[in-house]
């Protein structure tokens, strides 16, 4: 077994609209022997507002590290360091039944963020969705759109659909392309929701000299099971596993030959505490 910290932290401090603190610390399980470790750690910042009106703009800050050991091919090193960062600012509005995001991205490697005069416009990644919902009666909602980012592991746009149903006890289900998820209420202070979907992403990253450019990718899915537990009025205890497969690591070597890397099965154990104002 071998450890591997990630920290998901979320805070919105904004003045006039509602807070929300959440702090998760989770390790990570290796499918593998001591000698083939998963060499792969994260960390997450996010900072969320929630309107006060259905008509407001949700703001959301983002902040996502990853940190990725990019093992030699035949003698030739890869052409970054692994150390990547995206930093995203997301608007979301309703629109009469039309749900519309935007979200400027930064998606580099952290020798650039140290040296910000090598940033160029390849850098950045304008990141959204377009997506309408349905009616569906008794039958519950559904919404079908396009959105555009790099959890597939490659930045571009793609279609997703899903249905959701509602049922009386609080408990949700939710079926689609490429997320899905289940939330069941077992007491008003007890909670379970198992999701599945894509959770990979793509960098612009430089070597040591910041003279050779290329592109870090990520595709991998999860599949993640958490219990959340309402300890007091405004505080909560999440407990989860998450399962990482198809993982796979496309990257450049130093002398230019590109690289794909399947990575192995691996799984995150982690525990969360959650303030709610």
């Amino acid at each position: 077994m071998a450890a591997s910290p990630h920290a998901y932290i979320g805070a919105l401090v904004l003045l006039g609209l509602s807070v929300n603190v959440l702090a998760e610390v989770g390790f990570s399980v290796d499918a593998t022997d001591r000698n083939e470790r998963v060499g792969y750690r994260e960390s997450r910042l996010q900072l969320d507002s929630t309107p006060s009106t259905p008509q407001g703009t949700h703001w959301l800050a983002h902040h996502n590290y990853r940190v990725f050991a990019l093992p030699e091919v035949n003698g030739s090193a890869a052409a970054a360091n692994g150390h990547v960062h995206t930093l995203a600012l997301h608007g979301q509005r309703s629109l009469h039944s039309w749900q519309l995001e935007l979200a400027p991205v930064l998606a580099v490697s952290s020798n650039i963020l140290r040296n910000l005069k090598t940033l160029s416009l390849s850098d950045w990644q304008l990141q959204g969705s377009a997506v309408r919902a349905v009616d569906l009666s008794s039958w519950g909602s559904g919404m079908w759109g396009v959105r555009v980012d790099s959890r597939l592991g490659d930045y571009r746009p793609y279609p997703t659909a899903q249905w959701r149903q509602a049922f009386s006890n609080g408990s949700q289900l939710a079926l689609g392309v490429p997320d899905s998820s289940a939330l069941w209420r077992w007491h008003p202070q007890l909670t379970m929701r198992l999701s599945l979907g894509p959770d990979g992403g793509q960098w612009r990253v430089r070597d040591d000299a910041l003279r050779q450019a290329g592109e870090l990718r990520q595709r991998r899915w999860h599949s993640s099971l958490a219990v959340e537990w309402q300890l007091l009025a405004s505080l909560r205890l999440r407990l989860g596993a998450s399962y990482y497969f198809r993982e796979r690591w496309r990257y450049q070597l130093s002398d230019g030959a590109k690289v794909r890397l399947n990575r192995p099965n691996h799984t995150a154990l982690w525990l969360g505490i959650a303030v709610v104002h």
